[in-house]
């Protein structure tokens, strides 16, 4: 019996990055291995709904004792007890221990995969050396830029069967920063799913512009920059009316409930509709008019959100972070860089404005580029089955 083990975030998939990352993962691992076993690292209770009958939940990790109580992890591992970070490394290492004896698994018939290039990825090459099971990572962007224990890390790239970073820009800044392991890094996109219907824009000749926005409220995402853009188009365009809206929770929201509660212009319209679930968001796509789709942080991976919106045939604002530019160009949106000012924002947009032929282009663009490079069930599909490939050899 083939075995795929995945190590993630949390459990069940609630919220944006969850549902949106990491549930097809678990479908087309299902589809290729006998078994999935998945291994949360935050738990969030029980499914709501039925889970395949080949995949399984191991909770050994967030119901260990020493996993509750991190004051208590130098007591079951001292010879970790140096760093926070080997700690949780060693209290996974036990974890992955208890769940290989309870189901009898091999090194001939299993794969482990972790979501994050994170401290798992320490747990994991220790089991590779001492136990011979081989493993596989992504890496996405705080995974990729964190800087703790950059020997071991290093010395966990080399002993894994790949790290994948999500965009080509991660894959090369792994390279620069882990150069003697560089072999072992590739590149592989998480991708989206393919829009049933493309989402619907203000008619032609309205006089509206509405941008959305879906991202956690936090000082990297930058929504106050947001908001500032949305003002400033509507200060340049005083017979327009200018609608933006936020989709997300997180510190920085208070201060712009708080902003757009003093009032803005008159021909400004601010929506700040906090946290919702990833499907109730694909739903928005196709039950409000979407102009574009706005995003100006200050670093990123590839952003599955800007790839969502642009399945949905709506055209990107971003700034040029980290592998952004790997989807947003002249041809999906509008690439602005990171440090941004109003202007320039302007006056890349207006042509778009002015000119329905323009922006009608942009919109099949970007679907197009979602359907050529970043259909998530064929990229899905393909990572799956390298995984397989790992133990059939």
């Amino acid at each position: 019996m083939t075995t795929a083990i995945l190590i993630t975030e949390a459990f069940p998939l609630g919220g944006l990055t969850e549902e949106a990352f990491v549930a097809p993962e678990i479908a087309a691992l299902v589809s290729e291995f006998d078994r999935v076993i998945v291994i949360p690292l935050v738990d969030r209770g029980v499914p709501k709904s039925g889970m395949p009958a080949n995949v399984e939940v191991a909770r050994d990790v967030i119901d260990a004792t020493e996993w509750r109580h991190k004051w208590l992890r130098p007591l079951y591992h001292p010879l970790s007890a140096v760093s926070p970070y080997l700690l949780a490394a060693a209290t996974v290492e036990g974890a992955l221990k208890r769940v290989i004896r309870h189901y009898g698994l091999t090194p001939a018939s299993t794969v482990v995969e972790s979501f994050w290039l994170d401290y798992p990825t320490i747990a994991l090459a220790n089991l590779r050396r001492k136990h011979g099971f081989r493993f596989v990572a992504r890496a996405h962007r705080y995974d990729i830029l964190i800087d703790k224990a950059p020997r071991r890390r290093g010395k966990a790239i080399a002993a894994s069967d790949g790290v994948y970073a999500v965009s080509e820009a991660g894959a090369e800044a792994l390279r620069e920063r882990f150069p003697g392991v560089a072999s072992r890094i590739f590149t592989a996109f998480l991708g989206v799913p393919a829009a049933l219907r493309m989402a619907a824009h203000s008619p032609e000749g309205s006089c509206s512009l509405r941008i959305l926005t879906v991202a956690q409220a936090t000082v990297r995402k930058r929504p106050g920059l947001c908001f500032d853009m949305a003002e400033a188009l509507a200060v340049a365009r005083p017979d327009w009316r200018v609608e933006w809206t936020l989709i997300g929770d997180g510190p920085e929201l208070e201060p712009l409930r708080q902003r757009a509660a003093a009032g803005t212009r008159s021909n400004l319209t601010v929506n700040l509709l906090g946290a919702m679930p990833h499907h109730a968001v694909m739903d928005y796509y196709t039950t409000h008019e979407i102009d574009w789709f706005m995003l100006l942080s200050t670093s990123e991976g590839l952003p599955v959100s800007i790839l969502e919106a642009m399945s949905y045939g709506v055209p990107v604002i971003a700034t040029d972070a980290g592998g952004v530019s790997e989807a947003v160009d002249d041809e999906t949106g509008l690439l602005l860089p990171v440090d941004v000012e109003k202007e320039e924002l302007v006056r890349g947009l207006v042509p778009y404005l002015d000119s329905r032929y323009r922006y009608n282009a942009l919109c099949e663009g970007a679907a197009k580029v979602v359907r050529e490079r970043f259909d998530a069930s064929r990229l899905r599909a393909d990572f799956a089955k390298r995984l397989k490939t790992i133990i059939e050899e």
